[in-house]
Order: structure tokens, then C-alpha cells, then sequence
């Protein structure tokens, strides 16, 4: 049984390829919910990555308790278990303050869902969210540098700005991302920027948004004996953008032995050895997929987010 929980936001500090295989118009998609067409990254996934670092840094007695045995055979299992990670900030080209987080009703609404899925988490309580038309945003009260005549600009599409903080526990929704969402090592610069740059888009936009503006790339395999594209060696590779922010679910439960840690002491070897910045997903080598992690625990309905 999982007895304690937190809430893993997943700041992408660079483009990250949590690969779904081959696919269709582009060769290498990344993994996307298939009824929302959202990326995420799968709890396998997310789980092998953050294993294979903790294993350069545990030993492995704490390794194996924590994410399991090497040995699938054996009958027993690790303490933890991870949630898909699911997108929660999705950055948009804006025509002015150079990009926006966009996000939406849903996927906040789903964050604080996600939260209470572990007994003992209470979800921050949620105000002040506007009904939206096709063409409005919700964007800070105050010092929103996007907006141009009453307006934004996402790419090539116009919003009215509906200017009217929603809040999340009492904050405004941006200062609240950047208090919890993003890890305590993160420069000043980005926090202010976030809680001005913060946009509430409907939610067929945000989906919008999240399924035709990744970027993807066009690649080439270079034959080694000629220096020349090997044959028709060109393909297509999809990456979720920089400044992208997930989260997943993360719980714990006692370690699976007579006598063993509790579920406190198996989270707690987790989060005290876990780099804040880890490797997820494809290319490692040209420095795709680096993330900064922040962990957060909600234990009641006025936290605020007590980071660890």
C-alpha cells in the first residue's frame, strides 16, 4: 500500500525525445496520451532514466529496494512507482516578451487531480478561472509583457487578453509554478519571467498547440568511409521544446522485506540522492533530454509546497 507521495515537476532545459518508435509523417515521434494526443513521457520510461542515475550513486541493496531487482525473476518489487509524466506547460512563440507557458482549465484541473492520488495528499485549492471564448486568454492582472492593444499574439493566432489572475492556493497562478513547479536552484530571471508569462489558453488550443508546434527535426546518417549521407539516410525526429514543464505522481510504500524501511525512509533515499538536473529520453550525447527536477509534497490544504 503507498503511504506517501510527491509531486515530481519536470522543467525541460533542453529538447527532449521520449521516443514513441517509428511513425507516420514524422519517422520518430515522441509518446503522446492517446485521448488527449498530449506528450508525455511513459512511466517506464521516466522510471528506467531515473534509475540508471540513481545507479551511479546508491549503492545497490538501497538501488534494488527502491526501483526493484536487475533480476525480473525474483518475486520481489520496488518501493516506488512513478505516474506517466503529463504535460503541464507548453511554450509558445508569442510576437511580443519572445515566448509564453501556455497551459489550460484541463491540465490544471488534472494536476490537482493527480495530486490526492496518494492517501494523505490534499490538493492547493483552485480560484478565479475565467470561461473562455475560442479566441480569449487568461493572462497576470498585472505586468504581462505579451500583450499588444488589449491582445496576444501564439504563433499566427490573435487571443483577447482577459486580464485576471486565477489563483492556486491564494497565489497567482504563475507565482504559484514558480514558487513550487520550478526547482529552488533556478535563476530569478526565469521565476519573474514565469509568473508574468504565464498564459491560460482554452483547452482545443492547448491541445492544438501541444500537437503541431513541437519542433522536429530533420536528421541524416553520414556514411564513415565517403563523408557523404549514407544512401536515404533522412529522418524526421520530434522533440517536446525547451522550457517545456511536466509533472508525475511519485509514491512510495514500505520496502517489500520482514522488517524492512518504511515508506518515509524509501522516499527519502530517492530524494536525497536524485540530482536536480538528470538525463531522460533519446540523444543523450548531443545533449537532448536534460531536466531539472523539483520534488514537492502536499500534505494539506495549506501548504505551500514544502520543496525538498
Amino acid at each position: 500500500m503507498y503511504q506517501t507521495s510527491k509531486v515530481l515537476f519536470l522543467y525541460c532545459e533542453s529538447p527532449l525525445h521520449a521516443g514513441a518508435g517509428e511513425g507516420g509523417v514524422i519517422d520518430l515521434p515522441i509518446q503522446r496520451e492517446g485521448h488527449t494526443n498530449l506528450p508525455k513521457i511513459e512511466s517506464s520510461s521516466l522510471k528506467g532514466a531515473l534509475r540508471e542515475t540513481m545507479r551511479k550513486i546508491v549503492r545497490e541493496p538501497d538501488l534494488f529496494a527502491v526501483f526493484g531487482p536487475e533480476n525480473t525473476n525474483d518475486a520481489s518489487r520496488g518501493a516506488l512507482a512513478f505516474t506517466d509524466a503529463r504535460l503541464l506547460l507548453f511554450p509558445v512563440r508569442s510576437a511580443k516578451g519572445i515566448f509564453a507557458w501556455i497551459t489550460c482549465h484541463w491540465a490544471i484541473h488534472k494536476l490537482l487531480k493527480d495530486i490526492t492520488l496518494c492517501p494523505g495528499a490534499t490538493a492547493p485549492s483552485i480560484s478565479g478561472l475565467e470561461t473562455l471564448a475560442e479566441d480569449e486568454v487568461q493572462v497576470a492582472a498585472a505586468n504581462c509583457p505579451l500583450i499588444h492593444n488589449g491582445e496576444l499574439m501564439l504563433e499566427e493566432y490573435i487571443f483577447k487578453a482577459n486580464k485576471k489572475d486565477a489563483l492556486i492556493d491564494g497565489q497567482a497562478i504563475g507565482e504559484w509554478m514558480a514558487n513550487n513547479a520550478l526547482p529552488a536552484g533556478t535563476n530569478q530571471y526565469w521565476k519573474d519571467a514565469l509568473k508574468s508569462s504565464l498564459v491560460i489558453v482554452p483547452d482545443e488550443a492547448f491541445r492544438d498547440f501541444a500537437a503541431l508546434h513541437t519542433e522536429v527535426v530533420t536528421r541524416n546518417k553520414i556514411d564513415p568511409d565517403t563523408g557523404t549521407v549514407e544512401g536515404t539516410a533522412l529522418f524526421t525526429e520530434e522533440y517536446l521544446p525547451t522550457d517545456s514543464l511536466l509533472y508525475a505522481v511519485l509514491t512510495a510504500s514500505p520496502e517489500f522485506k520482514k522488517g524492512g524501511m518504511g515508506a518515509d525512509g524509501m522516499m527519502k533515499i530517492f530524494t536525497d540522492n536524485i540530482p536536480d538536473i538528470v538525463q531522460i529520453g533519446g540523444n543523450a550525447t548531443i545533449g537532448k533530454g536534460l531536466v531539472r527536477i523539483s520534488k514537492v509534497e502536499f500534505l494539506n490544504q495549506n501548504t505551500d509546497g514544502n520543496g525538498a
